[in-house]
């Protein structure tokens, strides 16, 4: 009785493990593409539009890039938690002086625009929230797919 309850768990855990991973492939296919940066926020603070003029970021796989005037960067790889409310990402540096550091975040889908807030902050939790405070390490940024 025990080896067949073990192994009803063992087949149960295996699905949702399988249908996890679907969902994880399914939302990560979503990212794919170049998206352009229309809006963002630091620290409470709008970020000026011509700052984010040209600056462009391209996913391909987990891999996320970044073009800003003319050059580009792979900077990150991400990993996404969609199963939670509200969906979650990290973002790990590949390189520059943050290499190696994760920054947690939330996201979500509107139409052709996705957006991101992120805690820069490691020893603080993820965000709950899509907004951004004064005197914190949260940013916020919204994207648009471009065709």
């Amino acid at each position: 009785m025990k080896m067949l309850a073990s192994c009803a768990l063992l087949a149960l855990l295996g699905a949702m493990t399988q249908d996890f991973d679907e969902l994880v492939r399914a939302e990560q296919k979503r990212f794919q593409g170049t998206w352009k940066v229309i809006a963002a926020e630091q620290k409470g603070e709008k970020v000026p539009p011509k700052e984010l003029e040209g600056l462009l970021l391209i996913v391909d796989g987990d891999t996320i890039q970044v073009k800003e005037g003319g050059k580009t960067q792979e900077r990150f790889v991400y990993k996404l938690t969609p199963d939670r409310k509200p969906k979650q990402i990290d973002f790990t540096y590949k390189e520059g002086p943050k290499k190696g550091r994760t920054d947690r975040g939330i996201y979500k889908f509107q139409g052709d625009q996705l957006m991101f807030c992120i805690e820069e902050n490691e020893k603080l939790t993820r965000p709950r929230d899509f907004a951004t405070e004064a005197d914190t390490s949260l940013s916020l940024v919204v994207l648009e797919r471009v065709k």
